[in-house]
């Protein structure tokens, strides 16, 4: 509907309000916010978010990785010590390849481009694919760095 660009600009500007909001409000009401939303389970698997000196390098791999548990990352980074606006501009841009791919699929899909289309949608599937199958490894090896 707004092109790739427009896609690409409207989508950041969506997900920047989103992890605002998120990233305020477990700020202000902490651990107990985020347990309303994810089992226990989930949170210790993500404790390695708790090392601030690999912090930002962590944040920005996992945003970057199609597939990672992003949901679950922008409540658990309300948590640590990393500022809002460090937080919004790593994984704003780490975000921009997937973000980009999708909207260009979508785009070409408007346009009547449906080589163009699969294509992409090809592409970014594999990408995903790729980010699920290696997610748990990234996790685990980030998790035992920690350790």
């Amino acid at each position: 509907l707004f092109g790739g660009f427009g896609g690409l600009l409207l989508c950041e500007a969506g997900i920047l309000v989103g992890q605002t909001i998120v990233f305020l409000l477990v700020r202000r009401f902490g651990k107990p916010f985020v347990e309303l939303f994810f089992e226990k389970n989930k949170l210790d698997e993500m404790r390695f978010l708790q090392d601030s000196k690999k912090l930002e390098t962590t944040i920005f791999l996992l945003y970057l990785i199609p597939g990672t548990p992003k949901d679950v990352l922008c409540y658990l980074t309300g948590l640590t010590k990393i500022k809002l606006s460090r937080f919004l501009l790593l994984s704003g841009i780490a975000r921009i390849p997937s973000v980009v791919t999708s909207t260009f699929a979508g785009a070409a899909v408007g346009d009547g481009d449906l080589t163009k289309s699969i294509l992409l949608f090809l592409l970014v599937g594999a990408l995903g694919l790729t980010g699920i199958l290696i997610r748990d490894t990234v996790v685990k090896h980030l998790s035992q760095q920690k350790k």
